[in-house]
């Protein structure tokens, strides 16, 4: 079930921030209500309408007593009861941020006065910050679809603010950790788009975690925005070193990462190039013609139907029987997860009070939704260790599986000594 939710006066949006909003008990026949301010019609709407169509479908299955992984996860009794606490239904409202934090503040507050104990919130902390802090101050439990900055969460916003993403800075670990055990490679270099904060959470965790391995070396590294019309001066400054560097770390996003890769190729540097999740999907390869020696690692695997697991098959069909495609890029499973994990402590909490929900949440330990492994703990409301997917592209304009792969080292949240 999804509804919209409007807001008719101020009033409610300041109630929200000073924390002051009541929720009457509700009865064991009503739905509960899960809310999500996301982007629905700008350009955030690349990274979060996936996670949002996830959810969409994981309602309709709770709903229908036909979740993904039930057994696995301690959850027939949903499926037998066709709804949560004993058969009560879910029901989504929505409200579009339009990759705009002032709308983004409001839609967090429309969440929090249509009845929403939990919700989602964008993608990034930049674009989703202001409505995770209404769902702080009102004290529901607010879950980014895919932030990866580690500020989204207990030190960053507050006690009920989780992600379902991995860390940027542990998607740094683990991408340095794939380049140097799985590929041999020893040189690096990072090119860091410093536009947003998780651009800037990735590379320094590749940068760590690459200098800390035997024999590897950060031969440089550069910076560059989102919004530059060139980068002709860094490409100078990398042709100049020497040796050249065996990998190309670029911490960017999509569409100016695309932009600074093709500069890149077409200036005839072919040193491989390795970039995470930020580069989603394939749906840009036509801006870079031919683009070969090309890695990147996400959270799941929506490109190769022989290496798909028996869950990721499940849902896949369910997707393609409702929106008559393949989802573009595996954020789709995050929200799909987001469900299982709302779910799975709603039955372990036996309640939907935020703060019960916030303690099942924590002991979650590599529990298996369909993302993968998640753990949270009181201090750690990010992944900081999931396995993370990695493809290739060899010049034929196509994502070719090569392995999941999981980091030996976790990055530590308490590494982090400082907060903006």
């Amino acid at each position: 079930m999804i509804r919209s939710v409007l807001l008719a006066s101020g009033l409610a949006v300041a109630l929200c921030i000073g924390g002051l909003v009541a929720t009457p008990k509700a009865s064991a026949d009503e739905p509960i209500v899960i809310g999500q301010a996301l982007d629905f019609s700008n350009w955030m709407l690349t990274y979060d309408g996936q996670p949002q169509r996830g959810m969409e479908i994981a309602v309709e299955d709770v709903n229908a007593g036909d979740l993904i992984a039930a057994e696995e996860l301690g959850l027939t009794e949903v499926n037998e009861a066709k709804g949560v606490l004993g058969g009560r239904k879910l029901e989504l409202i929505k409200c579009d941020t339009k990759a705009d934090r002032e709308q983004g503040a409001k839609c967090g507050a429309e969440m929090v006065q249509g009845g929403a104990k939990f919700a989602a919130f964008s993608c990034d902390y930049d674009m989703g910050g202001p409505a995770a802090l209404q769902y702080a101050a009102a004290g529901i439990v607010g879950v980014s679809v895919c932030g990866s900055d580690p500020k989204i969460g207990v030190q960053g916003i507050g006690p009920t603010i989780f992600t379902m993403s991995t860390a940027a800075n542990a998607q740094g670990y683990v991408l340095a950790e794939w380049a140097y055990k799985q590929k041999g490679w020893r040189n690096a270099y990072s090119l860091l788009d410093n536009s947003i904060e998780y651009d800037k959470s990735l590379c320094i965790g590749f940068d760590e975690r690459w200098e800390e391995m035997a024999g590897a070396k950060l031969l440089g590294k550069d910076v560059f925005k989102q919004d530059d019309p060139s980068i002709s001066a860094q490409i100078t400054a990398y042709k100049a070193i020497s040796p050249e560097p065996d990998v190309m770390m670029i911490c960017s996003y999509i569409p100016g990462g695309a932009s600074a890769l093709r500069q890149i190729r077409a200036a005839g540097i072919e040193t491989p190039v390795l970039t995470s999740e930020s580069f989603a999907g394939q749906f840009w390869f036509d801006s870079v013609p031919g683009l070969a020696n090309y890695y990147h690692g996400t959270h799941g695997n929506v490109f190769s139907p022989e290496n798909f697991t028996a869950d990721e098959k499940e849902f896949l069909d369910k997707y393609q029987a409702k929106y008559g495609e393949m989802p573009p890029s595996s954020h789709v499973y995050l929200g799909y997860s987001m469900v299982q994990a709302y779910v799975k402590a709603l039955q372990q909490a036996g309640t939907d009070e935020p703060m019960e929900i916030v303690k099942a949440m924590e002991t979650f330990n590599d529990v298996a939704l369909l993302i993968g492994p998640t753990t949270w703990t009181a201090d750690t409301h990010i992944q900081n260790r999931r396995p993370w997917t990695f493809f290739e592209a060899q010049g034929d304009g196509k994502l070719s599986f090569i392995e999941k792969f999981r980091a030996e080292k976790a990055w530590d949240i308490g590494q982090l000594k400082a907060w903006d």
